[in-house]
């Protein structure tokens, strides 16, 4: 069972996770409940302040879902798929983009 860190909703295979991912607004944090023009930075600025694992899993999430973010920090993005694989329940390396 997979669970969407936006919305908490669950999904029992990871494809329906990431289809069901990209319905949700890319600009919109759920966790801040707030519009950004960088969403990208704002979860890593975020994760940097509050230490809040949901914002590492919607940064790897983003950054893999969505065409128009890339990863902006090497370091922090190891991180957050770690986080990821941990949060969404994968073990395998390969059932994560």
């Amino acid at each position: 069972m997979y669970m969407c860190p936006s919305c908490g909703k669950r999904f029992e295979t990871l494809k329906d996770l990431k289809i069901h991912f990209k319905k949700h607004d890319a600009s919109y944090c759920p966790i801040c409940r707030k519009n950004y023009k960088k969403p990208s930075e704002h979860y890593i600025k975020h994760y940097q302040k509050t230490k809040d694992e949901r914002h590492l899993v919607l940064y790897y999430l983003s950054a893999n879902l969505y065409k128009n973010h890339t990863p902006i920090n090497t370091k922090l993005y190891k991180i957050a798929l770690e986080k990821a694989r941990k949060y969404l329940g994968v073990k395998e390396w390969s059932r994560l983009p």
